[in-house]
């Protein structure tokens, strides 16, 4: 059967919360009666920059092949690969799930612009799951995933937030991590699984990419999401909308539609920088 590869930034937290999302798409395959496709999931270890600047020698090579050159590159960083990756034309499905982390740019003079450099040219590479793999970024980073009350998503309204993105480093003093826990309770605070915890988030997720996006049917395209960050909120106010890409991975798989909810809701957004 053919394999999924599930490549993440973090070495800890990243892993452990992913299971969360795991075990509700393979509890998902068995209920719509579809055979359980194997996950692996491996540590990259560093920042989507470092990604870019290893393969973007390579970004126009129609012969690239994503899981030979990440083997290449674990190699070179000393880090253990898992061993299924050798006989890399079993996996039909690849998954990245990085973080913007601009704060690699933030002593840069075109900071912005040096972001979107990058990323307009990683995510379009990276942009089917079934060909190179498909690159899902949190915006501003991981801990995005953490951000969510169910008071955030009520009757009639939902409310998202924003954040500085060059705040998100350990020298700031309103750093992402900090601030970030205003923004959580106990149940998304850990990783325990639950199917009304993961399918509140892909909810949660739905509302914050068509409040980006306007549209229903880009509600999962990274290329999208991206584009209206940066026009919508980085160029203008170096913000981005608080957004985790975990739950984008199950509206990849599944589709929005068994989470759409079609009600019209008042949208805020609250800006937890200040």
């Amino acid at each position: 059967m053919s394999k999924i590869l599930l490549i993440v930034e973090g070495a800890v937290s990243e892993p452990k919360y992913l299971k969360q999302f795991i075990k509700y798409h393979d509890e998902q395959m068995k209920k719509n009666g579809n055979k359980v496709p194997p996950i692996v999931v491996q540590i990259y270890g560093t920042l989507i920059y470092d990604l870019y600047k290893k393969i973007s020698s390579q970004l126009t090579k129609d012969e690239f092949e994503t899981i030979p050159v990440l083997i290449e590159i674990l190699k070179e960083k000393n880090i253990k690969y898992d061993e299924q990756l050798d006989d890399y034309e079993q996996f039909s499905d690849i998954f990245l799930f990085f973080d913007l982390d601009a704060h690699y740019y933030c002593k840069c003079e075109n900071r912005n612009e040096n972001i979107f450099s990058s990323m307009n040219e990683l995510i379009p590479f990276f942009s089917e799951s079934t060909e190179k793999g498909k690159l899902l970024i949190s915006y501003p980073m991981f801990e995005a995933l953490k951000c969510f009350k169910d008071e955030f998503m009520a009757e009639n309204e939902v409310l998202l937030h924003l954040f500085n993105i060059y705040e998100v480093g350990k020298k700031s003093s309103t750093t992402f991590k900090k601030k970030s826990i205003e923004l959580t309770s106990n149940g998304y605070n850990d990783p325990t699984f639950s199917v009304e915890k993961i399918e509140k988030l892909v909810q949660y997720f739905i509302h914050c990419s068509f409040y980006l996006v306007c549209d229903q049917t880009n509600i999962s395209n990274s290329q999208a999401i991206f584009e209206n960050q940066y026009k919508k909120f980085i160029e203008p106010s170096n913000q981005v909308v608080i957004m985790s890409a975990f739950p984008h991975f199950i509206i990849d798989v599944f589709g929005i539609q068994p989470y759409y909810d079609k009600k019209v809701r008042t949208i805020n957004c609250k800006n937890i920088s200040e």
